[in-house]
């Protein structure tokens, strides 16, 4: 879950809402200085599954009793983030080997930065299972695509790693212009570039969207389109929140990005 302030109000967007914007900018990215994914669809699919786990949360989401608003997913417990996270590339797996493969390295890229100390015994001991398992459905999916020619040369250890550093890239863009992004005005993040040297990407919030530079995608300017709920409340109780979550509406954000003129 991420909140979302903006001109309009205050809105909930879901983590699996979130990952069709990274599935967006995935559609649309690359030009003569940076290149496109490849393979291109296997890669966009598996930016829009990236946050699949979240779905059965999302459609229950728990409240924060001290802020009155629904968790956003850096609130959570280790707990209630290796439920989420747990069977997510297995879920994903239906779709594709390759998608799933992305799945589970960006789940196991951001348990790199995990916080072991803040974590009872307990979940220490179930968040490093979580990435030795995880860690061995890979080295399984890496060894299924390369055993099929057609998938061999996507499926080398440079062409993934490139595959799953766009993800991760796609991932902070999509959670900052869907979050509370004025609180972070700018920031830069490192791309690849099409000569294969890391470029710095800078975002940028407006008064009338974001911008990105250097531009990385294939049109001159791109609007994003994603399903929220308008939330201007508090809740007092869990009951509260869910009451008003199954009577709320969705309703269509668009967000600008364009290139500094």
């Amino acid at each position: 879950m991420l909140i979302r302030n903006d001109s309009n109000g205050q809105w909930m967007v879901s983590q699996p809402a979130h990952a069709w914007v990274a599935g967006q900018l995935a559609l649309a990215w690359g030009n003569s200085m940076f290149p496109s994914p490849s393979p291109r669809d296997e890669v966009v699919l598996g930016a829009i599954l990236h946050d699949i786990g979240w779905l059965e949360w999302e459609s229950r989401p728990t409240l924060n009793i001290e802020s009155g608003l629904p968790h956003t997913f850096m609130e959570l417990s280790t707990t209630a983030h290796l439920d989420i996270w747990e069977p997510a590339s297995r879920i994903a797996l239906p779709f594709g080997r390759y998608a799933a493969l992305l799945v589970s390295l960006h789940g196991t890229y951001l348990y790199g930065f995990h916080n072991y100390d803040r974590d009872t015994p307990d979940e220490a001991r179930r968040a490093h299972a979580f990435v030795t398992r995880e860690k061995a459905l890979q080295q399984t999916l890496f060894a299924s695509l390369r055993a099929d020619a057609s998938a061999r040369q996507l499926t080398t250890d440079d062409a993934v790693a490139r595959n799953r550093r766009l993800l991760a890239l796609w991932d902070r863009v999509s959670l900052a212009i869907c979050g509370n992004a004025t609180r972070e005005r700018m920031f830069t993040l490192e791309a690849a570039g099409a000569r294969g040297d890391d470029l710095s990407l800078t975002v940028t919030a407006t008064s009338v969207g974001f911008t990105l530079h250097p531009w990385p995608l294939s049109i001159d300017a791109l609007v994003l389109r994603v399903d929220a709920r308008r939330m201007n409340r508090t809740f007092g109780d869990q009951d509260e929140l869910n009451e008003w979550f199954s009577d709320s509406a969705l309703e269509s954000i668009e967000i600008r990005l364009a290139p500094v003129e």
